[in-house]
């Protein structure tokens, strides 16, 4: 029987075009895009712990939870540098902001557990339980701003308010502090352990007193905010599957 040989040629320049247009363009592109969404995932969990975690008034802190990649050329710009130096981070963070009192880095102590101290001022106001109740309260479960210590304080010249207020409030006066007013009227105190308040009288006479405020100097956390572990929750039973939709395509 005569033997049958088969000859088969390969277009080897073709084969590494291909081959150098999928490891250089969409291999890297295909990556970038996984690690977006897979971030993107990630920032929704922990977006959804942070509300199950907290009573919040408003969604200002879950919208501080951000990812990136995000944005089409910030993905352009991953794939680029994952084909350059085959290495790809993705993140999802905190929003950064250059004045401290509408960033976020507060939240970082109800993960670490540490203290929250005032960014300004020697102390906070930390709201009583009876500021928690419906009536100071807005539709939104925000504090209404008549109850809100700034503007308690704004009646209350500072020659008039006494030293551990005004220690609070950054400023200094040896005066004496003020009348406590009327019925309803909220007024700057001590209380018989010396610890400033906040407060309003609940009938006509000197007591009982309704506390609203206490100044403290520091309020510690319970550290139990699992921001991280969230992630890496997610990350982990999210990489697979998320990963390989994109790198099937």
């Amino acid at each position: 029987m005569r033997e049958q040989i088969i000859h088969c040629e390969v277009d080897t320049g073709e084969f590494k075009k291909d081959l150098t247009r999928y490891f250089d363009s969409l291999y890297p592109e295909a990556m970038a895009r996984g690690f977006r969404s897979l971030s993107m995932l990630a920032r929704d969990a922990a977006r959804q712990r942070t509300g199950e975690k907290y009573r919040l008034r408003s969604d200002f802190i879950p919208r501080g939870i951000v990812s990136a990649p995000f944005t089409d050329g910030q993905v352009d710009a991953a794939a680029r540098s994952y084909a350059k130096h085959h290495d790809l981070i993705a993140s999802v963070f905190l929003r950064p902001a250059s004045n401290p009192h509408q960033g976020l880095g507060f939240m970082v102590n109800h993960e670490t557990g540490k203290p929250v101290t005032p960014s300004r001022g020697a102390a906070l106001a930390v709201p009583s339980y009876g500021i928690e109740q419906y009536s100071f309260r807005n539709s939104r479960g925000s504090v209404k701003t008549p109850y809100k210590p700034g503007k308690l304080l704004e009646g209350y010249h500072k020659e008039h308010l006494p030293p551990h207020v005004l220690a609070a409030m950054g400023a200094e006066s040896t005066a004496t502090p003020k009348k406590k007013g009327k019925k309803g009227r909220p007024f700057v105190g001590q209380t018989s352990k010396g610890v400033g308040i906040i407060g309003r009288r609940k009938g006509s006479g000197r007591l009982p007193i309704e506390v609203l405020y206490v100044f403290k100097a520091q309020v510690r956390s319970d550290g139990d905010w699992g921001f991280e572990t969230t992630i890496r929750a997610e990350v982990r039973a999210k990489y697979v599957r998320t990963l390989g939709r994109y790198l099937n395509r």
